[in-house]
């Protein structure tokens, strides 16, 4: 018997894989968010434990093989991607990499527009 921790509905199961998920805030766009490059990155694992198979971009000090493990272990379904970043030069550039996949960004921050490619904006 498996008595890990599972969501009822994950990202996935809604919104398919489509899509990459986005959590860390633009540096451009900080002022009502906490401060500290630290936090926001912490900030970017907060939802793995629900996004079932969808890919997200994460900080690379949070999705480390023990972290990843240790939400394995208690029955958490891992992303499918994770796109790691080291600091925000790495994540700026990682956005503007998405652009030719063809996916589209679900944002759970902002991102002012200036710094997303229209590609992944939604028709």
């Amino acid at each position: 018997m498996n008595l890990g921790l599972k969501p009822s509905k994950t990202f996935s199961s809604i919104y398919g894989e489509a899509f990459i998920f986005m959590s860390r805030t633009s540096p451009n766009a900080t002022r009502w968010q906490p401060h500290g490059e630290m936090i926001l990155d912490m900030m970017t694992s907060s939802m793995l434990t629900v996004l079932g198979d969808m890919p997200v971009v994460c900080a690379a000090s949070v999705s480390t093989s023990d972290a990843l493990n240790l939400l394995r272990d208690t029955g958490f379904q891992l992303p499918c991607e994770i796109h790691r970043y080291v600091d925000v030069a790495d994540y700026m550039r990682m956005l503007q990499s998405f652009a030719p996949m063809g996916r589209k960004w679900w944002l759970s921050t902002f991102i002012p527009l200036s710094e997303m490619p229209p590609e992944v904006l939604l028709d």
